[in-house]
């Protein structure tokens, strides 16, 4: 979901005091054909791996995701 911060181009980005936690999602959504996934190494600092796709990770898998 940082992807949409291009929505507002004019706002500077700043650090944030708040801890964060990047979640991915293991499963690929079906009808997208073979996406391969994105690298971790695109990422930084550490990562929740959830038994999911895209959607299910927030509706779903709700319980295990809010346990990371």
């Amino acid at each position: 979901m940082g992807g949409c911060v291009w929505i507002y181009p004019e706002r500077e980005a700043e650090r944030i005091a708040a801890a964060t936690v990047h979640l991915r999602a293991t499963a690929t959504l079906s009808g997208f054909g073979d996406f391969a996934p994105v690298p971790d190494w695109h990422h930084r600092g550490p990562a929740a791996y959830i038994e999911a796709d895209h959607f299910s990770i927030i509706e779903d898998q709700a319980a295990e995701t809010a346990a990371s």
